[in-house]
Formats: C-alpha cells, structure tokens, sequence
C-alpha cells in the first residue's frame, strides 16, 4: 500500500469530479441504468458518497435528490460571487503572497452553474488550508479577510449556500490533509472514482450524458470541434 502524500490539488481535483460524477448519476437515470450494465452497483454509489463524505468531513450518506427551487437559488448566489470574488484574491495576493496565490488558483477559476459550487467550495477549502499553515500562508488569508473578499460572517454565508445547493451538511472545519485516516479515505476515493469514470467513459456513449458525468466538455463555441474528453486518470 502505498504511504506517498497525497498533495491537496490533487484531493480537490478529485472532490471536484467526484461530486460532479455522483451527483449526475444521482439525477440521471439513463447514465445510471447504463453503468449498472458494467456493474455499477446502489452499493458502489454509496460506497463512492461515503468517501466523499468524510474527505468533506461528513461521514452521512447521501441521497439522490433532484435539485429543487432552494437549490437552485443557492447555485445562483455562488455563480454571481465565485467570479468577483476570485478576481479580487488574485490581485490582492499576486503581488504580496505569490506563492500563496498559486497554492490558492492552481486548477481553480470561476465557473458557472453548478461548476461554481465545486469552485467555490475548493476556494474555502484552500483558503482554511491557508490559516493553519505556515505564518505567511496565515498572513495571505488574513489579507482577504481584513480587504473583506472573505470575511468569516461571508465564508459562513457561503457554506450554507453550498450546504443548500449541495443537498449536503458540511461542518464549519475542514480536516486537515495531512491526517492518516484523511490521506487514506483520500487514496480509496480516488481509486473509486478512477475505475467508475473508466468505465463510465467506456459505456456512456451519448454526449450529453458524458458532458453531465464529466466525461467531455461542452463546444467552446457554435460550429466548433467536440473538445477533448477529459482523461478518467487523476495523477
């Protein structure tokens, strides 16, 4: 078994396709009826919420409820704030906190719809990395809070709304990355999601249904080429 670290890019990049992933075949009863023909299991979707859970820190399962009015209210309010909001961090960190701004946007940048729920809730997730680490990661997060791009009554706004859009009940503290029963639940997620999207890319062949799994990505433009599918590998 291996003990290497896993770095916190790479769980938040799991987090974000995982969600996206469960949550598709929550709502999507084609791409669900289609994986279960791999073998795709009620006990494999719950297996994968579980661990999903308890790196959000949550150890409750998860249903599948279609998004409602709250929810989609909730959505709504984090798409309008992901943008400014991550505007405002960069050019306040850029110049100051360099290294911290990186750490902060490595992969991450303002998304919409749903996507900006996953954003959002990685941004938070760093920026409380932040304020346990190192005295200038300390001083990074502090900036944001003193120039008010996220203000603890804001941050605490923002995970009701993510708690809302989520269907979930996410605790005020996120735990830390380096903990062995993190790092481990960590291991086993990724080793779930990576068999399920292989073989989901294998066996869902319709587009919109792919695009919904996070499988490929929609036409950046009318008339242009399908982009690349993303690749079901997460190193």
């Amino acid at each position: 078994m291996t003990t290497d670290k896993l770095y916190p890019t790479t769980i938040d990049r799991a987090l974000a396709r995982g969600s996206k992933f469960l949550r598709a075949l929550g709502i999507n009863p084609r791409a669900r009826r289609t994986l279960a023909a791999g073998g795709y299991s009620e006990a494999d979707h719950q297996r994968g919420w579980e661990l999903y859970l308890v790196l959000m820190g949550n150890g409750r399962k998860h249903g599948n409820a279609i998004i409602g009015e709250e929810p989609k209210a909730a959505i709504e309010e984090i798409d309008r704030s992901d943008e400014p909001m991550f505007k405002l961090a960069r050019f306040s960190l850029e110049g100051r906190y360099p290294a911290q701004c990186e750490m902060l946007f490595d992969n991450l940048s303002a998304q919409v719809g749903y996507d900006s729920v996953i954003a959002m809730q990685t941004f938070i997730r760093r920026v409380q990395a932040l304020r346990a680490g190192s005295p200038e990661d300390q001083a990074a997060a502090e900036l944001l809070r003193q120039r008010k791009i996220l203000t603890a009554e804001r941050e605490s706004a923002l995970l009701h709304a993510i708690e809302v859009a989520m269907g979930l009940k996410l605790p005020a503290a996120v735990p830390v990355d380096d903990d062995d029963s993190y790092q481990q639940a960590a291991r086993d997620f990724i080793a779930w999601l990576r068999e399920w999207r292989g073989i989901a890319s294998v066996l869902v062949t319709r587009r919109d249904d792919r695009i919904m799994l996070g499988l490929a990505k929609r036409r950046s433009s009318a008339g242009s080429k399908d982009e690349d599918d993303e690749d079901p590998e997460l190193e």
